[in-house]
């Protein structure tokens, strides 16, 4: 599938401007594994400082399915009184447990399992803060949203990313308030389709029912039988 660089070339096609050019093979690999831009050229510059954020933004929009992942998370204790990052006592007596989140700027929580609690927890059992997962229950499982190479996404993820990427890229590269209104339009449509493909490739899952963990998916609330539903 397409990489990186290939899908800020795609969007610069799509505004008839010219794809990137790279001084050696290496520096193209540096641009598209870690947004490392040339200095004097002020298209890689360009799409290095807008890429970050248009993709967080497309991976955030949906649950995507190619993105979740179901794990155990790991803990990070509080730092002790004079340490630094030490917090109030009364925050860390409200959230005495803290995880670390995989990727705390792409994919909220979709589903959290509690051990040792019998019933769902309300609402104020969990929160997420700073890039980390607080909770007042220890925590067994977590599910949210991985972090994946663009060469993995499905073929209407990438069309919709080089869509919006490409909406955005229209006024620094053509100054032209109709066609970036065209190209949000586009990319509008472009997500709508990726998120109604992935949600209708999505099946409802029997969740086998375990006596010491319980789910609460994306902070809703429902009867007993919910509990067995993904």
């Amino acid at each position: 599938m397409a990489s990186r660089l290939d899908i800020a070339n795609a969007a610069l096609i799509h505004l008839g401007s010219f794809p990137l050019e790279f001084a050696t093979p290496a520096d193209a690999a540096a641009f598209g594994d870690r947004g490392v831009a040339d200095p004097e050229d002020i298209g890689q510059q360009r799409i290095a400082a807008i890429y970050p954020q248009v993709r967080n933004t497309f991976l955030n929009a949906h649950p995507w399915s190619w993105l979740s992942e179901t794990h155990v998370p790991q803990a990070a204790p509080w730092p002790m009184d004079g340490e630094v990052g030490a917090p109030a006592p009364a925050l860390r007596e409200m959230w005495p447990h803290r995880y670390r989140l995989t990727y705390p700027w792409v994919g909220s929580v979709r589903a959290v399992w509690i051990m040792g609690q019998e019933h769902r927890p309300d609402q104020f059992e969990w929160a997420i803060e700073g890039g980390f997962f607080l909770s007042r229950k220890e925590i067994s499982l977590i599910k949210d949203q991985r972090q994946t190479s663009e060469e993995s996404w499905p073929q209407l993820a990438v069309t919709a990313m080089t869509l919006a990427l490409a909406a955005q890229l229209v006024m620094p590269v053509l100054y032209d308030q109709e066609a970036e209104r065209s190209y949000m339009r586009k990319a509008e449509l472009a997500l709508n389709d990726a998120m109604r493909v992935d949600a209708q490739s999505q099946p409802s899952a029997s969740v086998q029912h375990f006596e010491l963990l319980e789910g609460r998916f994306s902070g809703t609330f429902g009867s007993r039988a919910d509990r067995y539903r993904a």
